[in-house]
């Protein structure tokens, strides 16, 4: 089901749009993703160097989503999304016809840097729809996303028993279409009634309200570093890049209030350790099939495509059902050392078949940690600073993105196939064990 926007059927076209360019996106993403530690190994790259072409990439997401998120506030999100499929068209194009490493590297700074397509789509939902929606339609959001990882990465691993190339080259010509999809027929969001106008010209004073109730000093100090005026943005006086240094700041000063919260260092520090851990894995996870089963391409994909059934499944079956009858601290503690030995089992493994099987409480348990903390962050943040506090919450993943491949990468050079689930297992584990003995109700109240 398509997000609905409003209820006029112009909004409701788009709605349909939007989720249809999104699935494409996905299943274009899907058409090369298995076929990468192919392409870089065919190239020269050992699994290091592999890994370390996924930090980068990782870390020029990290620097361009509030880059193209900031561009699309000015330009509108219906441009930035054409941009986003312009640059994707162009890396993945030049990725699958790369003549040397150093080409395949290059390819992959305009598709990291400015293909932003889901936190633009989110942003355009969030541009035209009501708050007592707006869950609902990033869900199918999401949904589109699931279906696209699919049917992906099964596809590109069939057409890559034809040609090396044609998964890059497909997908480089999806995304053109997408181009001319964004371009000339998705309209530009219209912020609803409810929502402040907002123009690089003037920003709105921003004030929170207090609270009276159990109001500790993190509380307090956030509110008082919150209620600040914010600077007015003159066009005439060219002071736009000071206000965004002054809000960089003002982030800094925020993130080190957040942490000054014992729940939420403390959901934060699990959430760290446990994506690392599951990154260093998941980045190098074609390359660790391609070395200990022979996997090739094809079989990859069907084999990622297969996640990416797990990961549907979990989000609308078992999350729910665990999270009915289990207090949400303990699957937090219990789902950290089940991540943890289901990563060592995928690590030790030597059938294909059992690798499968191990994968199902993998998905599983990584799925039910990431909800639980996420929920759990919104019970313990201050409700005036939310949306921040799971934005600081969000960067941790992003840092993950940039370290894991890297990491990954070096333990499988070091260790072998077996480095990355192996040691990020363990870890996990040991982070687990602790949270048994030292328990978390004292820390978290919501139990």
């Amino acid at each position: 089901m398509a997000p609905d926007v409003s209820g006029d059927g112009v909004a409701r076209w788009n709605g349909w749009l939007l989720w249809g360019v999104v699935l494409m996106d996905m299943f274009a993403v899907g058409l090369v993703v298995p076929l990468l530690p192919y392409y870089a190994t065919n190239l020269g790259a050992d699994a290091a160097a592999y890994g370390t072409i996924g930090s980068v990439y990782g870390l020029l997401q990290l620097i361009g989503n509030p880059l193209i998120g900031r561009l699309s506030d000015i330009y509108g999100r219906k441009t930035l999304l054409a941009v986003s499929c312009a640059a994707a068209a162009i890396s993945y194009f030049v990725l699958g016809v790369a003549p040397t490493l150093t080409v395949l590297i290059l390819s992959r700074i305009p598709v990291g840097i400015c293909k932003q397509t889901m936190s633009l789509s989110y942003a355009y939902i969030g541009d035209c729809t009501e708050p007592a929606h707006r869950a609902a339609q990033i869900g199918y959001v999401g949904t589109a996303v699931g279906l696209g990882f699919i049917v992906g990465p099964a596809a590109g691993g069939i057409l890559s028993a034809y040609n090396y190339t044609l998964p890059a080259v497909v997908s480089s010509v999806v995304f053109v279409i997408l181009f001319f999809v964004c371009l000339l027929y998705l309209a530009d969001p219209v912020p609803t009634s409810r929502q402040p106008t907002v123009t690089p010209t003037t920003i709105a004073t921003a004030t929170i309200p207090t609270t009276t109730s159990n109001t500790t000093d993190y509380d307090a100090s956030l509110v008082a570093s919150n209620v600040a005026k914010r600077t007015l943005v003159s066009e005439q006086d060219n002071s736009y890049l000071m206000t965004a240094w002054m809000r960089v700041a003002e982030y800094f000063r925020f993130v080190a209030q957040v942490f000054r919260h014992p729940a939420l260092l403390y959901l934060a520090s699990i959430e760290l350790v446990s994506n690392l851990s599951l990154t260093a894995y998941r980045s190098v996870f074609p390359l660790i099939n391609q070395q200990t089963f022979g996997l090739d391409a094809k079989w990859n994909g069907f084999l990622l495509s297969y996640i990416g059934l797990l990961s549907v499944l979990v989000q609308g079956i078992f999350i729910r059902q665990l999270t009915k009858h289990f207090k949400e601290s303990a699957l937090i503690r219990t789902s950290v050392v089940l991540v943890g030995l289901s990563l060592v089992a995928c690590s030790l493994t030597s059938s294909l078949w059992t690798l499968a099987v191990f994968l199902i409480p993998l998905t599983v348990f990584s799925g039910v940690l990431n909800t639980c903390i996420l929920s759990a962050v919104t019970q313990e943040a201050p409700k005036a600073d939310l949306g921040a506090t799971v934005g600081v919450l969000g960067s941790m993943a992003s840092i993950c993105s940039a370290l894991g491949p890297g990491l990954g990468g070096f333990l499988m050079a070091v260790s072998g196939p077996t480095g990355p689930g192996l040691y990020g297992g363990l870890l996990s584990v040991l982070v687990g064990m602790a949270l048994f003995v030292h328990g978390t109700d004292a820390v978290m109240h919501m139990d």
